[in-house]
Parts: structure tokens; sequence; C-alpha cells
């Protein structure tokens, strides 16, 4: 019984104080609901690029970059080991015994815009003529196929 009172009379306590405390309950409470909403925030991005990975890469096919280089913009592979990773065995061939590769240029460029006539990065892939063949989901949906030699983009 004497427990039971303790119980109602620090419960009363408590409730006849939350006017006093409801600036730092709020306080506390939307501090709460910030870092929900940014761990929420970061896992989703987690989430979304997990996704973005897995749906993206292919069985078939290899990315080589140099030691070292995270991403394609910062590898840099010259011709005569480009020559040699294409020669490699397991690197699959066309009906003709020609290996279905491309050594690839990839690098940003400034395009002036339009718009606003101010610069924008855009990214310029070059590639043998022979890239449809190695990237088969690539579709062309106006214009005409590349022509080796012309430099064009």
């Amino acid at each position: 019984m004497r427990t039971l009172r303790q119980i109602i009379a620090v419960t009363g306590l408590n409730l006849r104080s939350i006017p006093s405390r409801l600036g730092t309950s709020f306080v506390i409470i939307i501090g709460i609901a910030g870092v929900v909403a940014v761990m929420t925030a970061l896992l989703s991005m987690s989430a979304g690029f997990e996704a973005t990975l897995a749906a993206t890469g292919r069985p078939d096919r290899v990315i080589v970059l140099r030691g070292g280089a995270t991403d394609e913009l910062s590898s840099v592979l010259y011709r005569e080991q480009g020559t040699l990773i294409v020669e490699t065995p397991g690197i699959r061939k066309d009906a003709a015994g020609k290996p279905v590769a491309s050594a690839e240029l990839y690098m940003l460029t400034d395009v002036i815009k339009k718009s606003s006539g101010g610069p924008s990065n855009v990214i310029v892939r070059g590639v043998p003529s022979h890239v449809w063949q190695v990237r088969d989901e690539a579709r062309l949906i106006g214009g005409r196929h590349l022509q080796a030699g012309r430099r064009e983009v």
C-alpha cells in the first residue's frame, strides 16, 4: 500500500510540473526528431546507392582501372596496357575472332550553356566504332552511328 501511494505521489508531482518543463521537452522532442530524420535520409541514400550498384552491374562485363584509382576519371591506362588487357585469355570474342572490348577515354570538359551562357561540366566518353558490341544496352535515339576518324561528338 505504501509503495502504491509513493507511485501516485511521484506521478502527480510529474504531471503538475509539466507546464514548467514544456519548453525543455519541446527542444528535446525536436532534437530527437531531427536526428531520426537525418538518420532516415542517410539510410535511404545508402539503400538507393546499393540498389543502383546492384542493378547496373553485369556478370559478363569488366571495367579495368589502374592500381589505386577509385573511379574512371582518375584512372589512366596506356595504349600498350589496353592492348595487353584486350588480348588476355577469357575476353569474349566475336564471330570474326576479335575481342569484344572497348578502350575508352573518359573525361570532364566545359561546355557553354545556351540558357545562361555560363560554363557547365559535361562528361565525354571517347569510344571506338565497335562500342555497340560491348555496350549492347545502349540505344541511338537520333542521328547516326559514329564514324571512325571524324572527331565528332
